[in-house]
């Protein structure tokens, strides 16, 4: 299950990413810039690369990412600036 998700979210984040590039201030309701669709591009690369070379490193992937992303989503949530 991990490397489908792995694969899946590996797709959505470079879509994002590149959708990002193409408008370079909005993806749907969200506001982008250049560093925020760099991150995007290079994490779907890296959960492709996760999700094609194995369960075990899939299954990595996605706890660690998926406790960044959390930290990340909390942080927002909060409004913490830079």
């Amino acid at each position: 299950m991990a490397t489908l998700v792995c694969k899946v979210m590996g797709v959505v984040f470079i879509i994002v990413a590149i959708w990002g590039f193409i408008d370079g201030h909005h993806v749907l309701i969200f506001h982008v810039n250049t560093a925020h669709n760099i991150v995007h591009l290079l994490s779907g690369i890296f959960a492709l690369v996760c999700g094609f070379v194995g369960p075990r490193r899939s299954k990595g992937f996605c706890i660690i990412f998926g406790a960044v992303y959390g930290l990340v989503a909390i942080l927002g949530f909060l409004d913490v600036q830079r």
